[in-house]
């Protein structure tokens, strides 16, 4: 058996121990690092968010059984050309709700309270209550959080926030339950309305064609004054010259990006510049607990469709 990778450096130390002594691994931090002599005779490749495969990568792949993504979002692999190849492509989409959801309500709370200039001025030796008092330091309590895309992670979102006695309001193609909304006090309303009332919002959507650039300068302009805007998403949903012109306006109070149309982000973002930003590159999701997690389903699935077993968690 034979598996290939394109991992970021260092996590063949992760994903080693989790292989059968026989099967043979070959790990590079990009499908172009590998010829087409080592990925002759793969069972199964393993995939990040981080290394898009493209329709010409995908082509390269003959007699792969399985594409496995690790993580949820699989915008990073042509799907169509998977399809076209008969190649199935599968996610790992419950590993790192927790880890998402804990960080994504962290953000809230680190943009409610002003914590990013507190932590600055205090190390500066400066007294800082008038300070944050200034700026707005507000509490969770209270809030209105609108929760845009109510999948496994939004509704963990939901549950969390609910519990520091928030309003949760979310939008969804598809509603959730009526035992789901009642369990996690959560309404489901049009996205006007979640954009145009929410004190919070948070971005937890798939990037599809109907979402790309879902939140833009028009959407920043109609919501409330100040509002804390979270995305730990996917960069392209939401238009990033508009955050940071709506950041520096002062039309939204401050913002937590975690997910950039670019990764790593570039120099050239203007998020860089804009004021009252929690700037961090995908890293919602990346705990050792989730890590752990992920690796280990994402083998488990790879070893199974070598067995000649259907996989589990199939995209297409």
């Amino acid at each position: 058996m034979k598996i290939i990778a394109t991992l970021p450096k260092g996590s063949d130390r992760a994903l080693n121990p989790l292989l059968p002594d026989e099967c043979e691994r070959i790990i590079a931090e990009r499908i172009g690092d590998l010829s087409d002599e080592q990925i002759a005779g793969s069972d199964a490749m393993i995939a990040t968010a981080y290394n898009p495969l493209a329709a010409e990568d995908i082509a390269r792949l003959e007699g792969v059984k399985l594409i496995q993504q690790l993580g949820i979002g699989t915008d990073s692999i042509d799907l169509d050309a998977a399809k076209r190849a008969e190649i199935p492509v599968c996610n790992v989409p419950t590993a790192n709700i927790d880890a998402v959801a804990d960080f994504a309500v962290m953000a809230m709370i680190y943009c409610l309270r002003k914590v990013g200039a507190a932590e600055t001025e205090s190390r500066e030796n400066k007294r800082i209550d008038r300070l944050v008092l200034k700026l707005g330091s507000f509490d969770m309590a209270g809030k209105r959080v609108g929760i845009i895309g109510f999948g496994n992670i939004g509704r963990a979102v939901a549950k969390r926030a609910g519990a520091f006695g928030t309003e949760v309001v979310y939008s969804d193609p598809i509603a959730a339950d009526e035992e789901t909304e009642r369990a996690l006090g959560a309404k489901r309303v049009p996205l006007d309305e979640l954009i145009e009332t929410s004190n919070v919002i948070s971005v937890h959507a798939p990037l599809v064609d109907a979402t790309r650039g879902l939140i833009g300068a028009p959407e920043f302009a109609r919501m409330k004054k100040k509002v804390v805007f979270v995305n730990t998403a996917r960069g392209g949903i939401v238009d990033e010259a508009a955050l940071a012109d709506a950041l520096k306006s002062g039309q939204v109070g401050a913002a937590a990006v975690d997910a950039f149309e670019v990764e790593p982000i570039e120099e050239s973002n203007p998020l860089l510049d804009a004021p009252n930003a929690m700037l961090t590159c995908h890293i919602a999701g990346v705990t050792t607990d989730c890590i752990k997690t992920m690796y280990r389903e994402a083998v488990e699935n790879c070893l199974r469709v070598i067995r000649g077993e259907a996989p589990i968690n199939r995209v297409v």
